[in-house]
């Protein structure tokens, strides 16, 4: 049966505990457990005070992953989408590096789009590896499955921000994190969207930077839709990206139910 709050199917009862369960011993044994507490307020305290330094982000992210988020990691280990990728290992860092060949892609494609993207934002793939290094809790994940998981989540991010068309500022940031709470259940990726929403409403004053910027409450719309078309899309964790990346981004959007890019304006911190 297809729930409203999940855009995964629930099996039955007794099946959605059986690999609840074995995610979780899974999880434990590898060395992720659902929450390690001693973590959550350093990785958040490191967030409101730089929200552009991504370690912190990948603490809490650690920090707080929580009961959803485990029985998604399950239906990705043993779905047959998920099963595929693990066994094709598909090299996301070198091919997203490429950018000579990322810039022969024809035009309005996911792979020229994404090109933009990073080099709008002067990011890269690599980056992101260096910083989820140095901001893990869990440096020796010793499931081959999980770590696969976990760095192909951290690999595509930017192909997400792509996707949904989400810049790299602030409100564009927690929009995405929104958009992909619906779709894994991450606590920590919840909790700092309702954090950023409630100090920049709350404590925001005019020409205040980061978090307690009042424009991010102000575009609270963009931030609640995110989420909302993380519901509607199809699942996304399990694409495979780079067979993609050569098709239109108008066409991949269409396939994954993700619909058009809102317009709003960037705020940076």
């Amino acid at each position: 049966m297809d729930m409203v709050f999940t855009p995964l199917p629930f099996g039955s009862l007794r099946d959605e505990a059986s690999l609840f369960v074995r995610t979780a011993r899974l999880m434990k044994r590898a060395g992720m457990p659902m929450f390690h507490p001693s973590r959550i307020v350093g990785g958040l305290k490191g967030i409101l005070e730089d929200p552009n330094d991504t370690r912190h982000v990948f603490t809490l992210f650690e920090s707080m992953i929580g009961p959803i988020e485990v029985r998604h990691v399950g239906y990705f280990l043993e779905s047959p989408e998920g099963r595929a990728l693990f066994a094709k290992q598909p090299p996301v860092v070198q091919a997203l590096t490429d950018r000579e060949r990322l810039r022969k892609m024809p035009e309005g494609s996911l792979g020229r789009a994404y090109l933009a993207f990073v080099e709008s934002e002067g990011i890269s793939a690599d980056g992101l590896v260096e910083a989820s290094r140095e901001g893990r809790i869990t440096e020796h994940v010793t499931s081959p499955e999980l770590a696969f998981l976990r760095e192909y989540m951290r690999d595509t991010h930017d192909l997400w921000h792509t996707l949904t068309g989400y810049r790299g500022d602030i409100v564009g940031e927690l929009s995405l994190l929104a958009f992909g709470f619906a779709q894994m259940g991450n606590l920590g990726v919840g909790f700092l969207v309702v954090t950023g929403l409630l100090m920049s409403g709350l404590a925001g004053r005019p020409g205040a930077k980061g978090l307690v910027d009042p424009r991010v409450y102000q575009n609270r719309d963009v931030v609640i839709g995110g989420f909302l078309r993380g519901l509607r899309a199809r699942w996304v964790p399990t694409t495979d990206w780079l067979a993609l990346l050569e098709r239109p981004l108008a066409e991949v959007r269409r396939e994954l139910a993700v619909g058009e890019a809102p317009a709003y304006e960037p705020v940076r911190a």
